[in-house]
């Protein structure tokens, strides 16, 4: 069975082991049925692995993933620096990815995970073979809402965005809002929702009831997570009452630690930090719901990672969160209330049993397990091919 190419541009690595997990996910779900060579070429300013250049290959199963370091020279003009990286990263890929042909022959179909910048390459590849290629986006940037949104960068971005989109055969979102900020706002193109997966083989239903009320956080707690805004609804839960705790799992600056401190969080926030992918499952499992406070949102893949748990969310009603938490698996509020945010998880930990988890676990495992997204993706290859 022919080989379909993924060219990344986000994908986890030893400089940013988190950066595109869900990315990762995708392809070792495709692989379940459909070989896949993931190629991810990725900046190493710093030197920290190679000191020049620097290809690591992996092989597991169907999956093969080529991950290429490169530490570009610098003249200490930032302007000037940005250019010669830029200039590196697409003659390095543009090399490997003429010997990978050379060597192995056309792949069955190119795959872009994010437009910018691997899409260059897909565009590159289209021309010089005639591969086509669909694309699966992630990035919250087409929201206006987003901080650092698609209509705040430079021409060359938007213009090579709206052209790599053009040219795609499909766009597959992860969710309908995303598809539709797309069409609506930055270039008309077909697209089809394949939403991320989760691991069911870690996150599942266990039916551990803690002791206490306990709520769970997971995020990278970056401005989109509004963490400060959720520490102040706590604030005010805990003036209600006490019988509850607050895990935080995420790479937390001590500012956010320290507010935790100040507002008089000390005895029911836990900060977990940064812990592997299977103790975050083994978290959420003996957790009694998932808080998300988000400004905005495309999908949210921890929703469904607690939903396979079992647990009722509490979440904004942004993005494509909607799309993903029906009212028997939840509570939505629109985004930034902290009124709203408080009373929802009164409500739920007053009602927390008129939840069925079990049920709420069989539906997530149901809609995101890796089979399943996996087959859909290698359909979809099947059709463009045909077309």
């Amino acid at each position: 069975m022919k080989t379909a190419l993924w060219l990344a541009s986000w994908y986890p690595n030893k400089i940013a082991p988190f950066d595109g997990d869900f990315i990762q996910r995708h392809a070792k779900a495709t692989a379940l049925v459909q070989p896949v060579h993931v190629v991810h070429v990725v900046k190493d300013a710093e030197g920290t692995v190679c000191t020049r250049q620097l290809v690591e290959e992996k092989q597991e199963g169907n999956l093969q993933e080529t991950i290429i370091y490169y530490k570009p020279y610098t003249t200490g003009l930032k302007a000037l620096d940005q250019l010669i990286s830029f200039l590196t990263y697409y003659r390095i890929h543009r090399s490997y990815l003429n010997n990978l042909v050379s060597k192995s022959g056309k792949p069955l179909i190119v795959h872009l995970h994010v437009v910018m910048r691997a899409g260059l390459l897909a565009l590159w590849m289209k021309k010089k073979w005639g591969l086509p290629y669909v694309i699966t986006e992630h990035w919250t940037g087409y929201g206006k809402d987003s901080q650092d949104n698609f209509f705040q960068q430079n021409p060359f971005f938007r213009y090579m965005t709206k052209r790599i989109l053009q040219q795609a055969s499909l766009l597959m979102p992860v969710s309908r809002y995303l598809g539709e900020a797309i069409v609506q706002q930055v270039q008309q193109v077909p697209f089809s929702v394949v939403p991320n997966v989760a691991d069911t083989s870690l996150f599942y239903y266990t039916g551990y009831q803690p002791p206490l009320f306990r709520f769970i956080h997971v995020s990278s707690m970056s401005y989109q997570k509004n963490i400060p805004g959720l520490l102040r609804v706590l604030k005010k839960l805990s003036q209600l009452t006490t019988a509850w705790e607050c895990v935080m799992v995420g790479p937390a600056e001590e500012a956010l630690k320290k507010l935790g401190e100040e507002i008089g969080l000390q005895k029911q926030l836990v900060w977990a930090g940064e812990i592997t992918y299977p103790e975050v499952a083994r978290r959420m499992q003996e957790a009694s719901a998932f808080v998300l406070f988000s400004r905005y949102e495309t999908f949210s893949c921890v929703l469904i990672e607690a939903a396979c748990c079992g647990l009722p969310v509490i979440a904004p009603r942004t993005g494509g969160i909607p799309e993903n938490v029906p009212s028997s698996a939840g509570q939505l509020i629109e985004p930034g209330n902290e009124q709203a945010l408080l009373q929802a998880m009164q409500y739920v930990m007053e009602n927390g049993d008129q939840y069925d988890r079990k049920r709420i676990s069989e539906r997530a495992v149901e809609l995101f397990n890796y089979k399943k997204i996996g087959q859909r993706i290698a359909d979809i290859y099947g059709s463009v091919l045909t077309l």
